[in-house]
């Protein structure tokens, strides 16, 4: 039996909205149409402060550990990296280059591009207005997003395609991260230029029964500076929360940040 369509839209915010707006980013094997029912809860919650919106990774992918029951009729699905590039948990801390041939690092990088500019049109043609402030990614989402913000960090001249981006929130996110700029802004003389810790604001979200992320050995908060991350832990599984008191929480921290950036 088929899934039934998905709405639209979830949260009751008028398109023309000039709320600020958070790019979100789906897990791996997943899509934005799932993601979206993962963050019911939580889109709701933020409604009158920011303007949610998805954004399809550009690798087809088979579905992920978790995609099951109804969300099997949901694809395609979809990934941020190719399928076969190993860059989760286990694969130690630091930044990752994700190809050692360049030309397929580029590749990776421009479809990425491609995928998050086009999320930030279509809501652009839908009569959102707000400022682009944050990330929102939910695993490999996470790590995606959490690369992002730290090639900003260290090369913010080099990609002005994208908005620049004030804080991310990481959901269930697995280190490392990967690099998305240039190969020579990542090396000099065959070794790493680079700092491997993250900057700028980042809240951070894990279940403690989370069989993918297991060890917080293995979390991107690992990755970032303790000054600028913020960690919260829930009794949960590799998903994100939707029991209120935990999404009220997360919701909490989220309109914190934004308050801050409006002042």
């Amino acid at each position: 039996m088929s899934a039934s369509p998905l709405p639209t839209q979830f949260n009751t915010l008028d398109p023309a909205s000039s709320c600020p707006r958070i790019l979100c980013l789906h897990g791996g094997g997943s899509n934005s149409q799932i993601f979206r029912i993962g963050c019911r809860v939580l889109e709701a919650q933020l409604s009158n402060d920011a303007r949610l919106v998805y954004a399809d990774g550009p690798f087809f992918a088979p579905p992920g550990p978790l995609i099951t029951g109804v969300f099997t009729e949901w694809g395609p699905f979809r990934s941020w990296l190719p399928p076969d590039l190993g860059v989760g948990p286990g694969k130690g801390q630091g930044v990752k280059l994700i190809y050692e041939d360049p030309t397929d690092a580029d590749m990776v990088i421009e479809q990425i591009h491609h995928s998050l500019q086009k999320a930030m049109e279509d809501d652009d043609r839908n009569g959102a207005t707000g400022p682009w402030v944050g990330l929102l990614g939910f695993s490999q989402g996470a790590k995606i997003a959490a690369s992002l913000l730290f090639r900003q960090q260290t090369d913010p001249e080099r990609f002005t395609s994208l908005p620049f981006f004030q804080f991310g929130t990481l959901a269930a996110g697995p280190a490392p991260l990967v690099w998305l700029g240039s190969r020579e802004s990542h090396q000099v003389g065959g070794k790493s230029s680079l700092d491997p810790l993250l900057r700028i604001p980042t809240l951070h979200i894990y279940g403690t029964r989370d069989h993918l992320v297991r060890s917080s050995a293995d979390w991107l908060y690992q990755c970032c500076s303790p000054d600028s991350a913020r960690l919260f832990v829930w009794e949960g599984e590799h998903v994100m929360p939707t029991r209120t008191r935990d999404v009220s929480a997360i919701a909490e921290m989220i309109i914190e940040v934004l308050r801050g950036l409006a002042n």
